[in-house]
């Protein structure tokens, strides 16, 4: 017969509970404490340089679909 590999005192068999510190009532029943919410940081408007880069994207963009096309057959397609 194989005998166990356990010690004879594991932590499961220990007396300890959690969360069994001493806390005062004070403590106990306060109030949580709430905070505004903080919006996150939005300028009101981009600025020139934004701007400038997504004009430049737009234009480029629209010119390799201008000049990109390609022509499919029918099976080919989705």
């Amino acid at each position: 017969m194989a005998t166990s590999t356990r010690s004879s005192t594991p932590r499961a068999r220990t007396s300890t509970t959690r969360g069994s510190g001493t806390r005062s009532n004070a403590t106990r029943n306060q109030a949580t404490k709430k905070y505004p919410a903080q919006k996150p940081y939005q300028p009101d408007e981009p600025g020139i340089l934004t701007s400038a880069w997504l004009g430049l994207a737009h234009i480029v963009g629209g010119a390799a679909r201008l000049f990109g096309r390609e022509t499919l057959a029918k099976d080919e397609r989705r």
